[in-house]
């Protein structure tokens, strides 16, 4: 039970990490995959910095879990209107 609540813990700081890496790519100009793709290996690489290590059955995982958490951050960002989006 405790090596779940490790990992929501985790979870929980990378859900952190994801707004200042979101706002700094939305910055770019790139499309909407490759800053989505970006967020996530800034993620992967802070996840190693920080000594963040995951379990063996949840590391095949990785890429798409945090692209979620990267999908979640930016839609709640959104919808409260944090990025402006032109008209154009």
């Amino acid at each position: 039970m405790s090596g779940i609540l490790r990992v929501l813990g985790y979870i929980r700081v990378l859900f952190v990490f994801t707004v200042p890496f979101a706002v700094l790519v939305e910055e770019s100009g790139k499309p909407g995959p490759e800053k989505r793709e970006e967020v996530v290996q800034n993620l992967k690489e802070e996840m190693e910095n920080i000594g963040v290590s995951l379990p063996e059955w949840l590391e095949g995982f990785i890429d798409p879990l945090l692209g979620l958490i990267v999908d979640v951050v930016v839609l709640l960002l959104n919808r409260a209107g944090f990025f402006e989006h032109s008209t154009d």
